[in-house]
Formats: C-alpha cells, structure tokens, sequence
C-alpha cells in the first residue's frame, strides 16, 4: 500500500474508535436516542466515504504508470475518452475522459446525514 492510503486506514481505525467511544461514553447516557442515531449516521457516512476514498486510491495505485506496449513491442494507446460519472451515497464523482480531473461533490443531504443524488 502507499503512504497515503496506510495513513487513511490509520485515520479510518481511529475515527471508528472514536465512534466506538462515542456510544459507550458518557456523552450518550444523557443524549436522546435521536441524537445518538443522528451523530451515528453522519459519522458512518464519513467512514464510507473515508473508505470509498482508499478503494479509488488503490485502484489508482494498480494503474500502469508508464505506456503499456503489446507483446510484438508496439505501444497500445487508451482509446476511451468517455465521460462517467459515478454516483454513490457519500459523493459524486464525474470523470472527463482521458486525462480529465475527477470532479468530486459531497451530496447536499450527506451532510445533513441523508444520502441521495445530486441534481
């Protein structure tokens, strides 16, 4: 793994301790079961999309970083150049062919804790 997906695991298992500590703490024993829910929701689309996160990064990592060249030695160039957009509960992630940036938007309701598409 690189450096930059080892430091979000550890992000990752530290933000879930926290929410671990969260439930179990005292901050719950006075907090109404709405609110619990509320702050458990919003933490746990953070975490998928935190997670959703290194998933693309080691997708990434495993692309070729140079040309890629057939078995007779002739280069095969990238033919796609379609735009896709990817849409998931925690973000939006539209990508302009080749060598366009990736647009990514957090969904209006995500983070108000409610997941749903961009318009």
């Amino acid at each position: 793994m690189t450096s930059n997906v080892d430091l979000s695991v550890q992000q990752i298992q530290q933000d879930f301790q926290a929410l671990i500590a969260y439930v179990t703490g005292p901050d719950t024993r006075t907090a109404t079961a709405y609110t619990v829910e509320l702050t458990l929701f919003r933490r746990l689309l953070a975490l998928g999309a935190a997670l959703l996160r290194v998933f693309f990064q080691m997708r990434a990592a495993e692309r070729p970083a140079g040309p890629v060249h057939a078995p007779n030695g002739s280069l095969l160039g990238y033919h796609d150049r379609r735009s896709t957009t990817y849409y998931s509960v925690f973000v939006t992630i539209q990508r302009r062919g080749q060598g366009g940036a990736d647009d990514r938007r957090r969904h209006p309701g995500a983070r108000e804790g409610r997941p749903g598409p961009v318009s």
